[in-house]
């Protein structure tokens, strides 16, 4: 079974939130999933940059 793991950092690259969903799962809703965890648990942040990555 494949998997995508969505990481989320801050400036200095230190890991805040981890999402690890199912490979099937489509970008987008991967990108959300990640986006969603980070809101509940880190509520201050207001602003992101995404990546799609390799």
């Amino acid at each position: 079974m494949s998997r995508k793991r969505g990481i989320f950092t801050d400036a200095l690259g230190l890991i805040l939130t981890i999402v690890v969903t199912a490979a099937s799962l489509s970008d987008n809703s991967h990108g959300i999933q990640l986006l969603d965890q980070v809101h509940v648990a880190h509520s201050g942040i207001s602003m992101a940059w995404v990546d799609r990555g390799c």
